[in-house]
């Protein structure tokens, strides 16, 4: 979905070769709850999915029940990105990442929260 808005002014066969390039089964998906007065992080790997990616979002209004650990001793600030799209989901190396300008498309701009958060690391998702 993300790689096909990126790519859709380019040609063909720039498309496919972007795509080939980018495609990764390393994907890392955020995750971001509530729980009482806390703000809970994640990223999910795709890879241990049991439903593709486009089918994640119906889950965002159904009851589900999220077995997780807190990974994170203290609070992180919210001036940490939780979620860079060039690192989690199109998996560049970080000299690739550094070489590129600061100035990124909407789309590819590191994901920030609006309050401190604590670190989760999710063991199990049910329904």
């Amino acid at each position: 979905m993300l790689i096909n808005s990126i790519s859709k002014d380019m040609d063909t066969d720039e498309q496919e070769a972007f795509k080939t390039f980018f495609a990764s089964s390393q994907v890392k998906i955020p995750l971001v709850t509530e729980l009482q007065n806390y703000l809970l992080c994640s990223k999910i790997d795709s890879q241990y999915l049991g439903i593709e990616y486009p089918q994640l979002e119906e889950y965002e209004t159904s009851e589900v029940t999220i077995l997780a650990r807190i990974i994170s001793q203290d609070i992180i600030s919210r001036n940490k990105a939780v979620f860079d799209p060039l690192k989690d989901f199109i998996v560049l190396n970080r000299s690739f990442r550094r070489s590129m300008s600061n100035e990124r498309p909407d789309g590819l701009k590191e994901l920030y929260l609006d309050e401190d958060y604590r670190s989760i690391e999710i063991l199990a998702i049910y329904q």
